[in-house]
């Protein structure tokens, strides 16, 4: 037979021992009457203690639940030694290292602000003031301009003298 679909959940709490004191009353009053209810109890009942009887607990031998027990009070009484973390990290290092080491931080990172602060980096976009940044072969041109500006008034000079000199050579008619 089959247990009501009602009380399906009420079979599993009472099977596994979670049903509660209220639900207990009409759960008994109900299996009292119902035939189907009653079997699937009992089925899953033995179900269950053949399932704890055949899983194997382990079992300690005298010698190792000693072992075990006095492996566990030795790792307790170490962490209550040193139990703080950093009272296991600072065994290497004395109180006055850390101060030193603390302050060597603080230099660094304040060094380190101050050189941010006090030297530009040079920027990609034009500056505030409104300056151009040129490339190399930009400032060399520019550099070079009054050269430039100056051979092309010596072309144009050479040129006058070259014209000039032509007329003087040509027979005047």
């Amino acid at each position: 037979m089959e247990a009501c679909s009602e009380y399906k959940e009420t079979l599993l709490l009472d099977v596994y021992g979670d049903l509660g004191y209220k639900d207990r009353a009409d759960w008994e009053q109900h299996l009292e009457k119902c035939l189907g209810c009653r079997e699937e109890r009992r089925q899953m009942l033995r179900f269950l203690s053949r399932i704890k009887e055949r899983s194997l607990t382990p079992e300690f031998s005298p010698e190792k639940a000693e072992a075990l027990s006095r492996a566990v009070k030795d790792q307790v009484s170490g962490r209550q030694a040193g139990s703080r973390w950093w009272d296991r990290i600072m065994v290497p290092f004395p109180a006055r290292a850390l101060g030193a080491v603390a302050a060597a931080c603080c230099v660094v990172v304040l060094s380190g602000w101050l050189a941010l602060k006090w030297f530009d980096a040079p920027s990609l976009g034009p500056s505030p003031a409104g300056e151009i940044q040129l490339s190399q072969k930009d400032l060399e041109v520019i550099r070079n301009l009054e050269l430039l500006e100056e051979l092309e008034t010596l072309r144009k000079l050479v040129h006058v003298i070259d014209h000039n000199d032509a007329m003087s050579r040509s027979p005047r008619i």
